[in-house]
């Protein structure tokens, strides 16, 4: 574009000696309609760049906060394939950082620009989940929040969903996701299947805004593979154990499960092995293998 310019300014140099009045004003409106082309096509193609969502320019950054003798780093990294929310805590002004925890552990979104605050015991970080499935295109703000220093965290919130959101008590090992102490509900309805029924569960909405696994509770045979799809709009997780269990997840875990996802778990052995989603915690299963 300088290049341009100097030639457009040598160009009307040489007009103003040579060339009468009316000849240099078609000069001068020929150079002013050639730049504003120029400039319409730039700014054209940056519109259309903004427009596209599947067009993101991502700038990780690695946002730090202390509170008292407490530091907390939280970021955004693509390593396993997919962006993902990362955190770390030191208790001690920074002499020892703890492990890095993956607050996100999404399989169908891209998780960044993320964010953080913290005042006394309690540390708050939201950031963006934006889907990779071709057919959901959605984006969608989401929240999680410990009571502890950071040394646990509760469940995802969607920011977007209806109704008041209740974070719980958090509770998560390294690494790990888990919640330790949720209210759940009872589920609006139980209902019971065999294994002949290809022991294929489906995610659904209620039509009181709350989700269900259907059906609830299935019965299988030690050895069955047992299928979750989401055939809601909203995204859900499967995750083995419940809001109280120390070691939820720690049997299966399917991570967030965007529209049309599915999930599968061989049992092997004989039990009950409840399970509830952990964006929606009210969201509750249960696998009965004999």
């Amino acid at each position: 574009m300088i290049c341009f310019s100097i030639v457009c300014l040598y160009i009307t140099t040489i007009a103003l000696v040579i060339m009468d009045t009316k000849s240099i004003l078609v000069i001068i409106f020929g150079i002013i309609l050639v730049t504003a082309g120029t400039t319409f096509s730039i700014l054209q193609s940056a519109a259309g760049l903004m427009g596209d969502a599947s067009v993101r320019i991502i700038e990780p950054k690695a946002p730090m906060v202390a509170s008292g003798d407490n530091l907390y780093i939280v970021w955004w990294t693509n390593k396993s394939g997919n962006w993902e929310v990362m955190f770390r805590a030191s208790n001690d002004t920074g002499e020892t950082i703890g492990d890095k925890i993956n607050l996100s552990n999404s399989i169908d979104a891209d998780s960044q620009n993320a964010e953080m605050v913290a005042q006394d015991d309690n540390v708050y970080v939201s950031w963006w989940e934006i889907s990779t499935n071709p057919a959901n295109k959605t984006s969608e703000s989401v929240l999680r929040i410990s009571n502890d220093n950071g040394a646990t965290f509760g469940p995802i919130l969607m920011l977007g969903d209806n109704g008041t959101l209740s974070a719980g008590g958090g509770g998560r090992g390294q690494g790990t996701t888990r919640v330790a102490t949720i209210a759940t509900s009872t589920p609006n309805s139980t209902s019971n299947t065999s294994a002949s029924d290809n022991n294929i569960i489906s995610m659904v909405s209620s039509g009181d805004e709350g989700y269900l696994y259907e059906p609830d509770t299935i019965q299988v045979n030690a050895g069955d593979t047992v299928t979750w799809t989401n055939t809601d709009d909203a995204s859900h997780t499967v995750t083995s154990g419940s809001g109280t269990d120390e070691n939820m997840g720690a049997e299966f875990d399917s991570g967030m499960m965007s529209t049309g996802k599915t999930f599968e778990h061989t049992f092997g052995a004989a039990g009950e092995f409840p399970y509830f989603c952990i964006i929606h915690p009210d969201m509750i299963g249960k696998v009965l293998v004999s």
